[in-house]
């Protein structure tokens, strides 16, 4: 998360609301400073990656709403090696 609703700079508690209001169950990042906007355009947030904390290699990336369930296969499978 790079901003709040106000598309200012977010800070933990937009982040701790963000996972609680949508009920993520995964890990999720703050990112005020949009330090990885190399990797996305801005205008397709949100973005989404999976890193392998054991190498810390990204091993999945997609811009844009996403089905982080059974029904994306390519998700499932990058989480399901981790």
């Amino acid at each position: 998360m790079f901003e709040d609703e106000n598309h200012e700079r977010s800070e933990p508690k937009d982040l701790t609301a963000w996972t609680q209001n949508f009920g993520l169950e995964f890990p999720s990042a703050l990112d005020p400073y949009l330090l990885l906007g190399s990797f996305f355009s801005k205008s397709n947030a949100p973005f989404n990656m999976v890193v392998d904390l054991a190498t810390m290699k990204i091993t999945y990336t997609q811009e844009g709403l996403m089905d982080t369930g059974p029904d994306n296969p390519s998700f499932s499978a990058i989480v399901q090696t981790q």
